[in-house]
């Protein structure tokens, strides 16, 4: 648990630091290659409900925070969207909207917007999501999610 509130607090100060201080950008840009890569790799694999390609994206020990729960560790994380890959077939589009560094770690930040489509037969509908991730550089360059938050946004 403790290991879990320090990356969260250095989450929240990473964003309160972006608040305050200029643009830290990784690349000299407001939101950096990596980041609209990785995100476009993302939502590729979830489109499709690639569920290996979509995994490849999370940390051993990743958390996504939900509004009523954590889902805690990469093998939780799969369980969570084989469930979801099997209740629906969803298509969205996505827009990153900023994103800060501060060293290894990143906080980028956006909206979607996601047409579901029930594979019980039920009408389409059209959900609104923001998200907050924030991500960790390995020793190999390459960036995983340490934590995924998102939740529905309301017209």
């Amino acid at each position: 648990m403790r290991r879990v509130n320090s990356r969260l607090l250095l989450v929240v100060a990473a964003l309160g630091a972006a608040a305050i201080l200029p643009p830290v950008s990784l690349l000299g840009q407001d939101v950096p290659t990596w980041a609209l890569e990785a995100n476009r790799s993302f939502y590729e694999a979830y489109n499709s409900a690639n569920l290996a390609a979509l995994m490849k994206h999370y940390a051993t020990d990743a958390v996504i925070l939900l509004p009523d729960e954590a889902i805690r560790g990469r093998a939780a994380i799969e369980a969570f969207f084989s469930a979801d890959f099997a209740r629906a077939r969803s298509s969205c589009e996505w827009t990153v909207d900023g994103a800060r560094a501060v060293g290894r770690h990143a906080a980028v930040w956006g909206h979607e917007k996601c047409v579901e489509a029930p594979k019980s037969g039920e009408p389409s509908r059209t959900l609104n999501y923001r998200w907050l991730t924030a991500w960790e550089c390995q020793p190999d360059g390459s960036w995983l999610i340490a934590r995924d938050a998102f939740e529905e946004t309301k017209p």
